[in-house]
């Protein structure tokens, strides 16, 4: 039986360090999202322009992937705007969700993400 939406919408954390160009063709059947770090971006910036080009969407998984506890919210903006800026530089227009590293919400995170990425 086939999806009602042959572009089923996939969300992962699976950062673009992970992907490869030649990966994204056997995607086509889907829509991804890839939560990605802005180090992974700045290191590697074509294959999130290539992800984009692909038609998945760019999440943020936070700048460097540490954990946010017992960090001000100085350093947690810091993070989340500093990969908001790398994810923009692929072109990618959308919305930008974010994903916490480890799954953690901490106090500051929902003030934080509101501000830089519109509500959660």
């Amino acid at each position: 039986m086939r999806p009602k939406n042959p572009r089923r919408r996939i969300r992962r954390a699976r950062g673009a360090g992970r992907c490869r160009r030649h990966d994204l063709p056997a995607l086509e059947l889907s829509h991804l999202t890839f939560y990605v770090t802005g180090s992974e971006l700045e290191q590697r910036p074509e294959l999130g322009r290539a992800i984009v080009e692909a038609g998945h969407e760019l999440g943020n998984h936070t700048a460097t992937h540490r954990r946010m506890m017992l960090v001000g919210s100085g350093t947690v903006a810091e993070e989340i705007e500093r990969t908001d800026a790398a994810i923009r530089e692929t072109g990618f227009d959308g919305e930008i969700t974010l994903r916490p590293p480890y799954g953690k919400k901490l106090v500051a995170l929902p003030a934080i993400s509101t501000s830089t990425t519109g509500p959660p």
